[in-house]
């Protein structure tokens, strides 16, 4: 019974987890927090930035739940890899594309529900910073692109470099 039991609560807590995005589960697990920025983006801000945009771009935020960044300039390196870790090591997430361009690493990974790109992870390492973006929602990968642009995220622009064979949308 007791097995049983334990076995339950083992079930419950692991989708508990999994059903947060992998940027809050890897925010909840630093140590160091002071030693991040965290922005959060809201699906009420992606509808206000829509307001002021075109009309095709309001569809594709309103899709949008979230989008949280979390950079450091302390440890780079060592974040990347325990973020590149998690994310190889989880089932749930497929690499989408990587980027080694001077000295500056971009690895982008998804995570589909339903044949739908559910969330989207950009890890970037720079000499000196850490930077780790999670977008949430119903996700085309090319209007991601495109929002983006509108609000500066470095790193995502890759993002456009993806053709239809490539990766579905």
């Amino acid at each position: 019974m007791k097995k049983t039991t334990l076995f339950i609560v083992a079930i419950v807590l692991s989708i508990s987890t999994f059903a947060q995005s992998f940027t809050e589960n890897f925010e909840k697990q630093l140590t160091h927090k002071e030693d991040f920025t965290v922005v959060n983006i809201s699906a009420k801000m992606f509808e206000l930035m829509a307001m002021i945009a075109d009309e095709d771009l309001q569809q594709i935020v309103s899709d949008l739940k979230s989008m949280k960044i979390l950079t450091t300039g302390k440890d780079a390196s060592k974040y990347y890899n325990e973020a590149i870790k998690l994310l190889t090591t989880h089932k749930m997430y497929e690499e989408l594309m990587s980027v080694q361009e001077n000295n500056e690493t971009i690895r982008m990974f998804t995570q589909e529900e339903k044949g739908n790109i559910s969330e989207l992870v950009v890890a970037i390492l720079e000499p000196e910073e850490f930077v780790l973006i999670g977008f949430n929602g119903k996700i085309n990968l090319r209007e991601i692109a495109r929002i983006a642009k509108m609000i500066d995220i470095k790193g995502v622009e890759q993002l456009e470099k993806i053709t239809p064979q490539n990766k579905k949308q």
